[in-house]
């Protein structure tokens, strides 16, 4: 288990990751974004800090991560988001799989708001300059628009 010893003289931070991150503007085409948000009375957000420092690290450890965070909302300090980005949705699918994701990440994910979490990237900034990235549902045929409507 990861020692949850604050960080940066904060009483409910976590060291940070030794992941490294991908370089902004350089991410593959077919980065996949969770963002899960939690609604948290002021008291509650020390114990969950220190378990969603425990999940990052679950997650961090599965591949096809690339980066994960607790971020609190400046405009509403009882909504927290933990937002993490994958390769693909296939290796965020996998790491759900995984005892120790299983362990820790799962249970917070029940403590969500309830609402669509799993994005896929659409548009970016590569370079300075905006790119867009053909849809994967776009792709699935399942969720082709009917052709007699």
């Amino acid at each position: 288990m990861p020692d949850p010893t604050p960080a940066q003289g904060h009483p409910h931070a976590v060291a940070p990751s030794t992941t490294q991150p991908v370089e902004r503007g350089s991410r593959p085409p077919d980065l996949f974004v969770v963002v899960n948000r939690y609604r948290l009375d002021p008291a509650e957000q020390g114990d969950f800090l220190v378990q969603a420092g425990v999940a990052l690290e679950a997650l961090a450890a599965r591949p096809g991560f690339v980066t994960g965070e607790v971020a609190r909302s400046t405009d509403d300090p009882g909504l927290l988001a933990m937002l993490t980005r994958w390769r693909d949705v296939g290796a965020y699918r996998r790491a759900l799989s995984d005892h120790a994701v299983k362990a820790t990440a799962v249970p917070l994910m029940y403590r969500c708001v309830d609402e669509p979490g799993a994005y896929e990237v659409v548009l970016d900034v590569v370079h300075g300059r905006a790119v867009a990235h053909p849809s994967d549902l776009a792709r699935t045929p399942s969720r082709q628009p009917s052709s007699d409507r």
